[in-house]
């Protein structure tokens, strides 16, 4: 395992947009080396919970939590994916009912189907097609046949989805009276809903929950947020970026198109060989046994580590919120509406340039200390409280500085941790950071063994934590 240079996440790890992911190798590591079987594993922080599976499959409990609900329901995906027969049948079954209704929305006047439609401010500019033959794309500029079929779905709205609930945020381009009609065209909206509809009417749970993270995965794409990037006089779309920007020059991209391709990605992470399903439930039921198991929790980190008992955590292994870097309840709102699950965004940890949020660094640092205090009360004598973790700013350290303030607790070390993947979510601004830190507290006493394994990890030191 190259701690330097980990793989690249990839399978149902890899499945979903979702932000800040880490790398899993150097997870499983840390489990083997601090843990064994039958020990509590605790995250309060569990993000998309990935490394849930690969704790339980080694024979211990998991238990985590998240506050962002999108984070929560991709963890159980990942707890259980269901399978691929299932996932194959209900994709076949929506592409025979629901592909020709939604291509005819892109069909232009020669009876062809639009892949891609340039636009600048309101006008089309051109439109690409699906081409007769081979791979490569055709482009035209735009007739009146499609400016006509624009302004078919035009006034569309959705049903069902709840409002977005956003905050004025000069940082992501949020204002607080964005509506759907400004992030999608009402074309995208008809045609999104369309699928939603059907994904719904899908009785089995496990495989409806598969479902709606697929297209949730693939509506960024499906939006008015796809730039487009002029490259020695070629045009392409580029990805949605890590905020609400609405290009004036964007493209707006065949939704079909784009639920197949991420229905393509969860067939290939269903079939790649995947582990089995990981069993999932209620926090007493984990803590009154010790056979393996995990729990996936939609709540506040602080409460949940509460409910655990006092020294009764081995190991707690978590990413906890990185001041103002990402600000995943703002950003997943889009997709968390979508779904219609609530967001309890005033619990969040982290420093907003919202107005109205009331997110300083003062209160940022004094939320995440008492949580990292708490993290040190759960832990038992022995155990760890690893926390993978970076900022620039000296304050925001204070917070893992307060577990090894804690009694019995002590500071061991820290060393680099690279990030495996190469994503706006790791922030592309000047100064910005490029992988974490892996910081070690422990509970006295604390086994030689142990001890003597982390120092030989690569770039291990124990004079200070990396940011006092």
């Amino acid at each position: 395992m190259n701690w330097a240079a980990p793989a690249r996440y990839g399978g149902l790890h890899g499945f979903h947009r979702y932000w800040g992911k880490k790398p899993l190798e150097p997870l499983r590591h840390l489990v083997a080396l601090l843990s064994q079987p039958g020990d509590l594993v605790a995250d309060p922080f569990m993000g998309t919970g990935a490394i849930a599976g690969d704790v339980v499959r080694g024979g211990r409990r998991f238990a985590g939590a998240d506050l962002n609900p999108l984070a929560a329901r991709l963890a159980r995906f990942q707890a259980e994916p269901g399978d691929a027969a299932s996932a194959s049948a209900a994709l076949a079954h929506m592409d025979r009912t629901l592909r020709a209704e939604i291509e005819h929305t892109y069909r232009t006047g020669d009876g062809r189907i639009a892949t891609h439609i340039l636009w600048r401010d309101t006008e089309i500019e051109a439109v690409w097609l699906r081409p007769v033959t081979g791979r490569l794309r055709e482009s035209r500029p735009a007739q009146a046949a499609d400016h006509a079929g624009a302004a078919r779905h035009a006034a569309y709205y959705p049903h069902g989805w709840r409002r977005l609930a956003l905050y004025d945020n000069g940082r992501i381009n949020a204002a607080a009276g964005l509506d759907w009609p400004d992030l999608f065209t009402g074309r995208a909206l008809r045609n999104i809903d369309l699928l939603l509809g059907a994904i719904r009417r899908v009785e089995d749970g496990v495989l409806r929950r598969a479902l709606e993270l697929t297209l949730t995965a693939g509506v960024g794409q499906m939006s008015r947020m796809v730039c487009a990037l002029t490259r020695q006089g070629r045009v392409d779309p580029g990805s949605w970026t890590m905020g609400y920007w609405r290009p004036a020059r964007h493209f707006e991209c065949n939704v079909w198109n784009g639920f197949a391709l991420r229905a393509a990605r969860l067939m290939r992470a269903l079939r790649g060989g995947r582990p089995g399903a990981v069993p999932v439930v209620d926090l007493s039921r984990l803590l009154a046994h010790t056979a393996p198991a995990a729990v996936l929790a939609c709540m506040d980190g602080g409460d949940f580590m509460a409910a655990l008992p006092v020294h009764g955590v081995q190991l707690v292994l978590t990413d906890p919120p990185h001041g103002d870097r990402v600000p995943y309840l703002e950003l997943s709102e889009m997709w968390n509406a979508i779904l219609g699950l609530d967001v309890a965004m005033a619990r969040e940890i982290v420093v907003s340039n919202a107005r109205g949020r009331d997110k300083g660094t003062a209160a940022y640092d004094r939320a995440l200390s008492t949580i990292m205090a708490g993290c040190a009360t759960r832990v038992r004598p022995g155990g760890f409280v690893v926390s993978m973790f970076n900022s620039t700013r000296r304050g925001d350290w204070s917070a893992l500085a307060t577990t090894g303030r804690q009694p019995g607790m002590v500071f061991l070390g820290s060393m680099p941790l690279a990030y495996s993947a190469r994503s706006l979510a790791q922030d592309l601004r000047r100064g910005a950071l490029r992988g974490d830190h892996v910081v070690v507290h422990a509970r006295l006493p604390v086994d030689p063994a142990r001890h003597a394994a982390l120092r030989a990890l690569p770039g291990w030191r124990e004079d200070t934590l990396p940011g006092m």
